[in-house]
């Protein structure tokens, strides 16, 4: 019974994610296609808003079979993966955790009780010569 109830909170934080599409995923003529990343319901989202609660998003590459991540941007500093460990596909900064299994972009924010707004200025992704940057911004208890 605990795990049904535990299984409806984590569906209730899901639920209550919000994103919005980036003005800039425009193609760039001359270049790789640009990424399409959609969320499970299909839409397309570079800019997610996060409950102080915190959750998980999920996001798919559309056109791409095996992107990775190139960088995290918390705070105005860059945080790069785990390249000693050859791991390209996770990253975890303080809050936030984001990692790639074939074309499925999984992020996991911690609950905020800082009472401050925080966000991820940026998380690029990239499949070769194309990136895309999403955003994430969560709400303070």
């Amino acid at each position: 019974m605990k795990y049904i109830s535990l299984m409806v909170a984590a569906a209730a934080i899901v639920a209550s994610l919000s994103c919005s599409k980036n003005k800039d995923d425009k193609p760039i003529e001359g270049r790789w296609s640009s990424m399409v990343w959609v969320t499970e319901s299909g839409k397309r989202c570079s800019i997610a808003n996060v409950p102080a609660a915190g959750g998980e998003l999920t996001f798919f590459c559309r056109n791409y079979p095996s992107p990775w991540i190139s960088s995290a941007k918390l705070n105005g500093k860059y945080y790069y993966p785990n390249e000693e460990a050859n791991d390209y596909w996770t990253i975890t900064v303080d809050w936030f955790k984001a990692e790639i299994n074939d074309n499925k972009l999984t992020v996991v924010v911690e609950a905020n009780d800082t009472g401050e707004e925080r966000q991820v200025e940026e998380l690029a992704v990239t499949a070769g010569n194309t990136f895309y940057t999403f955003k994430f911004k969560q709400s303070a208890n």
